[in-house]
């Protein structure tokens, strides 16, 4: 799966396969297997950080940004951001002597999607909750306006809907942040889905025990093939 999709995700496209790919892939595997995730955790302060400062990074260097902004299903900006949040990023807000103030108004923008972002990638959904899992999708993720609209529809499961003006990505964290039965059930889909879960602050162990459980001898870290170019990576 993508690195941009989520658990919920990955599930539903593999049980409602909807791209050719995905179907043949299904096909290799015995009908009912159970399917297990391996995934690579940020410390949560620091993947904010790093998700504003990438963000800021490639819109200074795009010559031109506005054409970040892409449609045809709606405006498109960086990842799941507002138009709003991603227009307050300029020169001045991106520069070394502001960053720091203009970094605590972008933390509390209404349509900021780094909090929880961690619990949306695992709080687990089912297509019964959310039809639009299993229909043909690029990831939640990569969208704003689709990304609160799944949201909604999952949290008006659990009882929860918006009123008037009030469905923004602050109100989906504000739920997702104070819910404990949704935070149990993240941390039982990590337990019970995740084979391994690494901590990339701690790489280097985290490949060792990733070699060591599965059976694949000493594993030696090699950095990445970037063929020249270079990529500061927001994972």
């Amino acid at each position: 799966g993508s690195a941009h999709c989520d658990a919920s995700e990955m599930d539903a496209c593999l049980s409602a396969p909807y791209h050719p790919e995905m179907v043949q892939l299904v096909q290799k595997f015995p009908t009912g297997i159970q399917r297990y995730f391996v995934t690579v955790l940020r410390h949560p302060i620091k993947r904010i950080r790093s998700e504003y400062t990438f963000a800021c990074t490639n819109k200074m260097k795009s010559k031109r940004p506005d054409k970040m902004l892409r449609s045809p299903n709606g405006p498109r900006v960086w990842l799941d951001w507002s138009i709003d949040l991603w227009t307050e990023m300029d020169a001045g807000t991106c520069s070394d002597s502001s960053r720091h103030k203009d970094f605590a108004r972008w933390l509390r923008h209404r349509d900021n999607p780094a909090h929880s972002r961690y619990a949306r990638y695992f709080i687990p959904r089912s297509i019964q909750e959310v039809p639009s899992l299993g229909q043909a999708h690029n990831c939640i993720v990569g969208d704003h306006h689709s990304a609160l609209v799944h949201w909604r529809t999952f949290l008006r499961t659990k009882g929860y809907s918006p009123g008037r003006g009030e469905l923004t990505m602050a109100w989906v964290s504000g739920i997702l942040d104070t819910d404990s039965s949704l935070a149990k059930a993240a941390e039982s889909m990590l337990r019970d889905r995740f084979w391994f879960v690494g901590i990339l602050e701690r790489v280097e162990e985290s490949a060792e025990a990733f070699c060591r459980l599965g059976g694949f001898g000493p594993c030696e870290l090699k950095p990445p093939e970037t063929k020249g170019v270079k990529h500061s990576s927001n994972a």
